[in-house]
């Protein structure tokens, strides 16, 4: 593979193989067709030996194989999901969040006042509701003549 290296004692940005290499690139980008056989002539102006020449050339067919493949689109929710993670929004999150900030005070009190309501009065039916099970229980026994105070 090619790299700056001891027997390369150029350093990188002056070296021939990373200005033909960039050059390919450029012509790929600019005209994605181009065939491996058009930058032949380039090896000689570039004054590449020929284990330079030989990787080029690796690395030419392996980019022309990379710019044959067949554009694949990615799908919408990838596209969503990606931007979410690179701009750090959680959407669905943060707008809930947000949009509770910016109500008013008493608004705030009020839905806090709400809720807790709510949720006395869940408990207090289900209170009811086990106090209902534990009396008929009771009842129960006291009909079957067992009591919790009668000692066998």
């Amino acid at each position: 593979m090619i790299s700056s290296n001891q027997a390369n004692d150029l350093p990188p940005e002056n070296r021939a193989i990373d200005h033909l290499l960039a050059a390919h690139a450029d012509a790929l980008t600019r005209k994605p067709h181009v065939q491996p056989e058009d930058f032949d002539f380039l090896f000689d102006e570039y004054g590449l030996d020929e284990v330079e020449t030989a990787e080029a050339e690796s690395l030419f067919q392996i980019a022309h194989r990379l710019n044959d493949l067949p554009e694949v689109a990615p799908s919408e929710e990838f596209v969503a999901r990606l931007q979410n993670d690179l701009t750090g929004a959680r959407i669905a999150e943060s707008a809930l969040i947000l949009r509770w900030r910016r109500l008013p005070t008493i608004y705030r009190l009020a839905a806090s006042v709400g809720g807790m309501t709510i949720t006395a009065g869940i408990l207090l039916l289900a209170g009811r509701r086990l106090v209902d099970v534990i009396t008929l229980r009771r009842r129960q026994q006291d009909k079957d003549g067992l009591s919790l105070n009668t000692i066998s």
